[in-house]
């Protein structure tokens, strides 16, 4: 596997496996995504007609420490596109609580279909007051589940991957 600035190379073999000859007819193939796009954290999941009218997805890692200035948080995701959607951020301390300034209700919902949005929180991105601190990231994904959705697999919002930049 092999990332570019916009794309995820995937190399692999094939053959028709014709016995012991299966050598002989071997390939060798690329498979082309956008990048980091190869699997992603979505709030729907499985069939059914009883599916609630809202479903919710949270993603919450170990702490992570922030080490240097100038960094901003970027998702690689497919945003709240329809009415009733949320993707939103939330920043946590050592011990789990929110940071004050980095809640999810102060993180603007992130509506884009991108590889790389910058989050912000009351109308900035900046990280600089957590330099040299640890902190854990929450993300907080809200589906308005509609059947036809659930019927195309064409679940809302995805999260594809989540990076710390350089501003």
């Amino acid at each position: 596997m092999v990332n570019t600035k916009e794309k995820t190379l995937i190399y692999y073999s094939a053959t028709d496996q014709l016995g012991n000859l299966g050598y002989l007819n071997r390939k060798i193939g690329v498979a082309e995504l956008p990048r980091d796009r190869f699997g992603y954290l979505t709030p729907a999941v499985g069939w059914g007609y009883q599916m609630p009218r809202a479903t919710a997805a949270t993603l919450v890692t170990h702490p992570i420490m922030i080490e240097e200035r100038g960094l901003h948080l970027s998702l690689n995701a497919r945003g709240a596109i329809r009415p009733g959607d949320q993707l939103r951020v939330e920043l946590l301390d050592e011990t789990g609580e929110t940071i004050p300034g980095y809640a999810l209700t102060d993180c603007a919902n992130i509506t884009q279909d991108a590889l790389d949005i910058p989050v912000q929180w009351a109308g900035q991105t900046s990280l600089d007051v957590l330099a040299g601190k640890k902190i854990g990231v929450k993300i907080e994904l809200v589906g308005a589940n509609f059947q036809q959705d659930v019927l195309a697999c064409t679940q809302y919002p995805r999260l594809y991957a989540f990076y710390f930049k350089k501003s």
